[in-house]
């Protein structure tokens, strides 16, 4: 849109004639339908609240150019330029967490491979394993294994967004 309100379509033309990719076509479609009625929809207007701040942000300019006029390529060259250092950010935080990432990895699988070597080498193990309380212990193991798993995934994926 931004660059063909650049090039000297009209802010209508430019919505209309913006072919949205697979990751882009509810934003097209809301900012179509917000630029004819001349307002963001609301919550119950729209089939789905607007919860992605980047949609948000491009319906808001698209709505405040169309209401106020002028030139409308400097907010949206603003807007993109909002939106290429939000994904920036957003990928420099996925790099950043990689190594918290590769641990959670490490400390779930981890304890799982020495059990299974355990079992194979030493038959101390295997007997202690095939008693009731070492049942419930490798069972309890493998819950607490499962927790920290989904523990630090949430962590990591929090801090990666």
């Amino acid at each position: 849109m931004a660059r063909a309100v650049r090039g000297g379509d009209t802010l209508r033309t430019a919505i209309e004639h913006t072919e949205p990719d697979d990751t882009a076509s509810d934003a097209v479609g809301v900012v179509r339908r917000a630029v004819e009625h001349r307002r963001i929809p609301s919550d119950t207007e729209s089939t789905r609240p607007i919860d992605d701040p980047d949609t948000a942000l491009v319906v808001t300019v698209a709505v405040a150019c169309a209401d106020h006029g002028g030139p409308a390529a400097e907010p949206f060259d603003r807007a993109a330029g909002v939106l290429r250092a939000r994904a920036a950010e957003r990928d420099e935080r996925r790099v950043q967490s990689a190594q918290a990432r590769l641990s959670a990895g490490v400390l779930t699988w981890l304890p799982v491979a020495m059990l299974l070597v355990l079992l194979v080498s030493s038959a101390s193990v295997r007997s202690s394993v095939a008693t009731p309380f070492g049942m419930l212990t490798v069972g309890a193991g493998l819950v607490l294994n499962v927790i920290g798993w989904w523990w630090m995934r949430r962590t990591v994926d929090r801090a990666a967004r």
